[in-house]
């Protein structure tokens, strides 16, 4: 095998059902197609080469394939986030092999702070952290101006990207082209905040499509003749997209979302406005066209019915998503090589 560079990640899966899933999945395919690496996850990669990560950590069959393959430079996307269990299997990966540049990419931070600035100072040097926020950076004791921890962007896969006008789109859904419609993309859980939701219904008609990747949560969606739930994996996630007049987004909890709102990047890479409240996963992308960060929930209903009317047009001018992971250390090293 001549590949110089692997990413290993839990969150691999042919149908992605939350955006850790669709965004690790790009990560796969542009280290694959870009920086000519392979994938270890959970299943057993093409013709059984790779073995599959099983066990609680990392499966053996794993670490003794990481050992033997002599690998320059590992990216590790943990299913979790930032937790105890993925510091260990960090230490676990990066030590079976010959102790490599690794990054790790963190979309969500669930330890203290001064656990997290203890992991910054005593990483080991090879290490390099990419998080989705400034929030983030800064718990783990990096400042804006340095480079010691890089900030992820978003890919979006072309599978999520419409193929179909809005009026096909619409027809698709059987949803009539005069109607006012407000999508939500996510998990139905109380923490998401999507109850307020409710207040854009009537008289315009909400539809959420809610991942199956967790439990839903009893009372955590809105309800009424007005409101449309399509639940699991959906195909044609674009058509969908391209259905809306508006995507709204009220989540502010930051365990309750990734740091990198996928579902937000795919509907303004679809060409339709957000309205979303502030948040700290958010606050990073405030002058992106398209986009639009609410104070409190009365401002975020008002502007989610305005950008809907046509009062105000918030629509994507030219959707700003990043076509490479530029701030991963492999894709840093292959420009400084070009250049």
């Amino acid at each position: 095998m001549n590949a110089s560079n692997v990413f290993v990640s839990e969150l691999i899966s042919e149908q992605p059902r939350e955006g850790a899933q669709v965004l690790a999945g790009e990560l796969s395919r542009h280290l694959q197609q870009v920086h000519h690496a392979i994938t270890l996850s959970r299943k057993a990669g093409e013709s059984g080469r790779t073995p599959a990560m099983v066990g609680r950590f990392v499966g053996r069959r794993a670490l003794s394939f990481l050992r033997a393959s002599n690998f320059e430079r590992i990216v590790y996307m943990p299913s979790s986030g930032l937790t105890l269990g993925a510091i260990v299997r960090s230490v676990l990966i990066w030590w079976s092999s010959t102790r490599p540049p690794m990054d790790i990419v963190l979309t969500q931070v669930h330890i203290s702070d001064r656990l997290c600035r203890l992991l910054f100072r005593w990483r080991p040097k090879t290490w390099r952290l990419v998080v989705a926020t400034r929030d983030q950076r800064r718990v783990l004791g990096s400042a804006d101006d340095n480079d010691d921890v890089g900030l992820l962007s978003p890919r979006i896969p072309p599978s999520r990207i419409a193929r179909l006008t809005k009026a096909a789109a619409r027809q698709r859904l059987q949803i009539d082209l005069d109607d006012r419609v407000y999508l939500h993309v996510g998990h139905a859980t109380r923490r998401r905040n999507l109850t307020v939701l409710q207040g854009l219904t009537p008289p315009g008609q909400l539809f959420i499509v809610v991942s199956d990747a967790f439990d839903e949560e009893p009372n955590s969606l809105p309800r009424g003749a007005s409101v449309r739930v399509l639940r699991g994996f959906q195909e044609d996630m674009g058509s969908i997209y391209a259905a809306a007049d508006v995507y709204v987004f009220p989540t502010v909890d930051p365990a309750a979302v990734i740091g990198l709102p996928m579902s937000v990047f795919e509907a303004l890479a679809n060409g339709v406005p957000v309205v979303a409240l502030e948040s700290a996963a958010l606050r990073r992308w405030s002058s992106l066209p398209g986009l639009y960060i609410c104070r409190d929930e009365g401002e975020f209903v008002s502007a989610a019915r305005a950008a809907q009317s046509g009062q105000v047009d918030f629509t994507p001018t030219a959707p700003q998503i990043a076509e490479c992971a530029d701030d991963l250390s492999i894709c840093l090293a292959a420009r400084m090589l070009a250049s």
